[in-house]
């Protein structure tokens, strides 16, 4: 029996490390607010175009190359290509899981960078079931294969720990 317990812990310890979360630890699925996301305006500039939707989320679309520090304070930011490339989509937004689909963004990030206070999650599933990733504070990177293009989802929390 010790010998299962240790394992069962062992093992949480390490998903825990991975930056997996257990369906039990992920905020729970729930429905998303307005259910329709119109885009409310687009403002374009030396660097790219900037659109607002309806919800406060934005998409920046570069004409030139990303690095992470274009993430503003505050927000969790996606981009479309690995290296914090192509298009970048920024929320800030708290408290229910908000799905990527009605800004063309769809199992499409492979990069990310959470410049905020508290931790953030993305799934794989619009609706925000099942397993989900979550990112510390401050993380920022590559997804790894197994995220890699496959975020539907992304629920940014008012907690600081994963």
């Amino acid at each position: 029996m010790k010998i299962v317990r240790l394992f069962l812990m062992s093992s949480l310890a390490f998903l825990a490390l991975c930056g997996v979360a257990a369906a039990a630890e992920v905020p729970p699925a729930s429905s998303s607010p307005p259910a329709k996301v119109t885009a409310v305006s687009t403002t374009a500039s030396l660097g790219g175009s900037l659109t607002t939707f309806s919800d406060g989320v934005q998409l920046f679309t570069p004409v030139s190359p990303f690095s992470v520090s274009d993430c503003p304070s505050g927000w969790f930011c996606l981009w479309e290509d690995a290296n914090f490339s192509n298009r970048r989509l920024q929320f800030q937004t708290t408290g229910f899981w908000q799905s990527l689909e009605p800004y063309g963004f769809l199992d499409k990030a492979s990069s990310f960078y959470n410049n905020r206070g508290n931790v953030s999650y993305i799934n794989g599933h619009t609706d925000g079931s099942g397993l989900a990733r979550c990112h510390q504070a401050g993380g920022a990177g590559n997804y790894a294969s197994e995220w890699n293009d496959r975020a539907r989802a992304v629920f940014i929390a008012t907690w600081a720990s994963c």
